[in-house]
């Protein structure tokens, strides 16, 4: 059996001090593999979108490690971080997190830009990742004319556009209705099914936590166990 590609182990992370301390993850252990589809599900301030920033590197823990490929993420540079954030992973929020007054395109070679990708490439690979999530044809458009919808499949393209090998996913249907939500949820599950991409996905959403091969619930904190029923995925 091939090794994890993301590994936490004793993750802690505290918040505040003195009277106001608070523990947002106890001792969180977890691991994916390439090509896996992991949800994390739980209440709001359960502690999960904490774990996903400890997960993608947006945050350091305060006890405990991350591993990416077996290299261990928290000792990383922040430069080094930086890099493998922008090269490896890709964010999918439920605010989409675009700005406003650029086009989609600008707002999709962003990432390119950041790894220094040549104007020609960041435009070729752009349009083609707009094309394939149906955007195309709104490439020149400014971001504030689009729907929710629209933006959401526009911060997804961000997301691939530097071809990640992992998609780290909070609430990314959350924000938007049932039809466009189906939308998002189906392009996400494509991407890991047809691309290999693996995929993290935070949810409160039992549908959505069902497609994914395993998941795992928090509760204040701690992870619980596993529903056995969701070591089959639901396609």
């Amino acid at each position: 059996m091939n090794a994890p590609q993301l590994e936490a182990e004793d993750l802690e992370k505290v918040y505040g001090s003195g009277e106001n301390r608070f523990r947002a993850l106890k001792g969180v252990s977890l691991s994916a593999r390439t090509g896996d589809s992991l949800a994390i599900v739980g209440r709001s301030g359960s502690g999960k979108s904490t774990l996903l920033h400890l997960l993608g590197a947006l945050d350091r823990p305060d006890g405990g490690r991350v591993r990416y490929e077996g290299e261990p993420v928290d000792t990383m540079s922040t430069r080094d971080q930086d890099r493998m954030r922008n090269r490896e992973f890709g964010f999918v929020f439920q605010q989409f997190h675009l700005e406003e007054r650029a086009s989609v395109l600008e707002n999709v070679a962003l990432p390119m830009m950041i790894a220094k990708v040549p104007a020609k490439e960041r435009r070729e690979r752009a349009l083609e990742v707009l094309d394939r999530l149906g955007l195309a044809d709104r490439a020149d458009e400014n971001a504030a004319n689009l729907s929710g919808g629209q933006r959401q499949r526009v911060a997804m393209a961000r997301a691939l556009a530097n071809r990640p090998r992992v998609i780290f996913a909070d609430e990314p249907t959350g924000a938007l209705d049932v039809e466009n939500g189906a939308t998002v949820a189906d392009l996400l599950f494509e991407l890991n099914r047809d691309d290999g991409i693996t995929l993290v996905l935070i949810t409160h959403s039992t549908d959505l936590a069902r497609r994914c091969g395993r998941r795992v619930t928090i509760v204040d904190g701690e992870l619980a166990p596993d529903d056995p029923a969701a070591t089959e995925p639901v396609r």
